[in-house]
């Protein structure tokens, strides 16, 4: 048996290149004196089907190698098949591919070609690479699909870890992941450390790792200016990376995309807003969108867009335009460039001005030339300076530097010069294009490759805190009804811009960081509110809920469990607060609940009132973990209309039941094209249902009895992809590799399996069954009368059922009677010949067979048939 690199990968030759030193090595003077070979270049070690194997190459040299310059390379005696040689062998004097060898192989023997007697038996002591991890991975990177990002790394059991660490982006100063497995990771590029105790190592990389699950993303808060009056979009507020879900409103009455998308407000107050995750094997999730809405202080901007190109010479230019002029029907601007200097600028004209300030964010200063409330300030951007890279072209890039704390509109633009097309970009954020958009703040990497093949990395830094606006509040009532708030904020951009305020009572100040401001209130209500604005116009808004003078309460919630609403909420109150007071809902109509139950988790605003009282409260109740099983579904046998259903994560699963029976198993085989219901217990006590199904097409077209002694079948499968097909009766086998059975006599009744195996233990096969219920005897629909072979008219009878027949007739199609016969008996050929060869026939005659059958049945046979001549 013969073994090559390309014709059996499986059992191809491995030696290590310790056996042999550093130099060519002689063969046997006597067997190929002519024939060197190169010490042999190891190339890895692999595992399959259960057998470790060596990879090497392998470097021969042979001056006289003969026209085929060919040999083989065999394990343990093996010897070729000498008319395969052309086929299997490896070139001289050159590197083979790559060659396998069992690790427990004895001898290699090189075998030349040409000379079938020119072989030399090596002795092999191949050894078990101690740093192989042999890892195994399990991964699913799929960036349509956010909620089900994973990958798992699976050492062999011979390692023992020392250390796993996850490195993100290039930054190896720190791991960002110290497990081996890592479950939605944030979006970019990963490499992964791993440390054996035997000192081993192995690194492995992972590059454009998908988006993260977000679910319904973070809580935020969106300004709104009453006087702008212009509409709000909550979608466009949300991550980028959020699963699909849907808006609601404060009671939790769902909200159209169309509404959604055009909200308005008129008076000043907070509004909540619920975006909730539909994303149903997750459980669902519930992001709250608050709408702050106020007036005064508002920015009336007339610009709604910005086109900005930067070019790299021998100085910087930023050229702009300004595009899609706003609520008014100007044409001209007044433009201050940020080097101070005015200009007047019409819409869609460009304008360029040399950029000195490298590093620094660019902004310009816009209004309208008649309308005087008409302003606004425009971040061009933020620019580097032109970089030259490594190869023959440059870049400018135009990054923001500017965005707040968990703002993702910012950007980055590149413009490449001096490069050859065509040009391609691509970030390390999976996307592709020369700009990139709606970022937060962070670092990202582009590849830049133009029409040459010369590729570089540029590494940009999106600017911005790497915390929000934290406002400190602290309280000191007074007596009277007054209270004093002490206020300060940090981790913005100094100085502060302040509005307090408590009912209609509003103060407004600018602050540095840290320092504290005392303001006292007529205690009015029982919330007040601090809103912060920092130099980069950043906003942060808290609500404080002060302590009400009137009475103590207690909030006390049951959270759900299982993902269903059985979460409860009891308020404790004085006595006479209960008996005097009362309760509003804002989710309900209902009067005086003190306790409540079988509710969902989410917010429950409420307010209460006692005499001069007003005590407005949440209520929050959350919901408790709910891990329900992984179910794996694998199908590998497509042919046999089953396929399997796993539970991975059995721990925590209790029992799981399918068409109502109890399942012991973690494993089990379903029908195909059919939707099935497991009911699943988790050890949290929580009983939910899962619907799994798999679709198999069918395998078999047609199935077919087309004469007494023929069966054909046809499919739908590649008939080299089969490992056997054929009929069958019973246990015996008619035929194989065969679509059509034909039997020599005729086929009798029975039941007829046609099967398929693709592989050993995958199999299929359908059954026609054969049943002669009626009597059965055909007649030919056309004679030729000159013809010796077929001047007859005759009655087959294919399952020997005929005793006689009584009475044949032959007629004319106008019923006038051409020929009679009676009482011929069963098997006499001539007795159906047509009396005279040379009576005259009409072209179509009509005839009739009375036939008596064996079982004492009489069966009337009537067929036209067509007279040739």
């Amino acid at each position: 048996m013969n073994i090559s690199s390309t014709t059996y990968p499986k059992r191809l030759l491995f030696l290590l290149i310790f056996l042999f030193g550093g130099s060519p090595f002689l063969l046997n003077a006597q067997d190929c004196e002519d024939i060197l070979y190169e010490p042999l270049r190891e190339v890895g070690e692999v595992i399959e089907d259960g057998i470790r194997y060596k990879k090497v190459q392998i470097f021969v040299e042979n001056p006289n190698a003969g026209a085929t310059n060919s040999f083989f390379a065999l394990v343990d005696r093996q010897d070729p098949e000498f008319e395969d040689f052309p086929d299997n062998a490896h070139k001289y004097n050159q590197w083979t591919n790559e060659i396998f060898i069992p690790l427990d192989a004895v001898e290699l023997w090189l075998v030349d070609v040409n000379n079938p007697d020119c072989k030399k038996p090596i002795p092999l002591h191949l050894e078990e690479d101690p740093c192989d991890f042999r890892l195994n991975e399990r991964y699913d990177l799929d960036s349509n699909d956010c909620s089900n990002v994973n990958i798992t790394l699976i050492p062999p059991d011979t390692i023992t870890l020392e250390s796993v660490e996850w490195f993100f982006n290039g930054d190896t100063s720190s791991p960002v992941h110290t497990e081996l497995q890592y479950r939605n990771p944030p979006a970019g590029n990963y490499i992964v450390e791993l440390k054996a105790d035997n000192g081993c190592e192995v690194t492995k990389e992972y590059r454009g790792v998908a988006c993260p699950r977000s679910n319904a993303g973070e809580d935020f808060t969106i300004p709104y200016c009453i006087e702008d009056s212009a509409a709000l979009n909550l979608r466009s507020n949300l991550g980028p990376n959020v699963d699909s879900g849907r808006f609601y409103t404060d009671n939790f009455s769902e909200i159209t995309e169309q509404d959604a998308s055009q909200m308005t407000f008129s008076q000043e107050g907070e509004t909540n807003y619920y975006y909730i995750s539909q994303t149903n094997h997750l459980g669902r999730d519930t992001a709250i969108i608050t709408v702050d809405a106020y007036s005064g202080n508002c920015n009336n901007s007339c610009l709604f867009n910005l086109a900005v190109s930067p070019e790299c010479d021998s100085v910087q230019e930023i050229t702009f335009s300004l595009l899609d002029w706003g609520n008014t029907t100007d044409t001209m601007a007044n433009v201050i460039l940020p080097d101070g200097n005015a200009i007047q600028l019409r819409v869609g004209e460009f304008y360029t001005f040399e950029n000195t300030r490298f590093n620094d964010s660019l902004f310009i200063d816009v209004s309208s030339t008649s309308n005087m409330g008409c302003d606004s300030t425009i971040l061009l951007g933020y620019f580097s300076p032109c970089i030259e890279t490594n190869c023959d072209y440059t870049v400018v890039a135009a990054v923001d530097s500017n965005l707040c704390y968990r703002d993702t509109s910012g950007r980055i633009d590149l413009t490449i010069a001096n490069s050859i097309d065509p040009v391609s970009v691509s970030w390390s954020s999976g996307t592709t294009g020369p700009s990139l958009q709606q970022l937060r703040t962070g670092i990202y990497e582009a590849y830049i490759e133009d029409g040459t093949g010369c590729r570089d990395t540029m590494v940009y830094e999106v600017g911005g805190p790497v915390r929000g606006i934290e406002i400190d509040v602290s309280t000191e009532e007074n007596g009277n009804d007054s209270v004093t708030l002490i206020v300060s904020a940090v981790n913005g951009t100094g100085p502060y811009q302040f509005e307090v305020e408590l009912d209609h009572q509003y103060v407004t100040f600018s602050q540095g960081s840290v320092t504290e401001r005392r303001i006292s209130f007529e205690q009015t209500i029982d919330t007040a509110r601090v809103t912060v604005t920092d130099a980069r116009g950043c906003i942060a808004v808290q609500t404080i809920l002060l302590t009400p003078r009137c009475f103590t309460l207690e909030i006390d919630t049951l959270a759900t469990n299982c993902g269903m609403a059985n979460g409860s909420i009891a308020l404790t109150v004085p006595e006479e607060v209960r008996n005097g007071g009362s309760i509003t809902w804002e989710d309900t109509d209902e009067n005086s609940l003190w306790e409540r139950s079988n509710l969902p988790s989410g917010e429950y605003p409420f307010e209460i009132s006692y005499g001069e009282c007003l005590v407005p409260d949440t209520a929050i109740i959350r919901r408790n973990n709910y891990s329900q099983p992984a179910f794996v579904q694998s199908n590998e046998c497509p042919v046999d209309g089953l396929f399997e259903v796993e539970v991975r994560n059995s721990e925590n699963l209790v029992n799981w039941t399918i068409g109502g029976s109890t399942s012991s198993d973690f494993t089990t085989q379903l029908l195909a094209n059919r939707e099935h219901e497991i009911i699943i217990e988790t050890i949290e006590g929580c009983v939910d249902t899962v619907l799994v199904n798999d679709t198999e097409a069918s395998w078999i077209e047609e199935l077919t009895y087309r004469s007494p002694d023929l069966l054909h079948a046809s499919i739908t499968l590649d008939e080299s992809s089969l490992n056997s097909f054929g009929w069958q009766q019973d246990s015996s086998e008619l035929c194989t590799y065969c679509f059509e059975y034909q039997s020599e006599d005729v086929i009798q009744t029975g039941n007829y399996t046609f099967f398929v195996a693709p592989f050993d233990g995958c199999y299929a096969d359908t059954t026609i069954s054969l049943q002669q219920d009626e009597m059965f005897f055909e007649m030919p629909n056309v004679i030729t009368l000159n013809n010796s072979v077929n001047n007859q008219i005759q009655i087959f009878d294919p399952f020997d059922q005929m005793a006689s027949v009584m009475r044949f007739s032959v007629y004319d199609r106008y019923g006038n009677e051409l020929y009679v016969n009676e009482n011929m008996s069963h098997g006499t050929n001539d007795s159906l010949n047509w009396p005279q060869a040379d009576t005259a026939l009409p072209n179509v005659i009509i005839c009739v067979a009375q036939i008596k059958c064996k079982d004492d049945k009489e069966v009337t046979l009537t067929q036209s048939v067509l007279v040739l001549r």
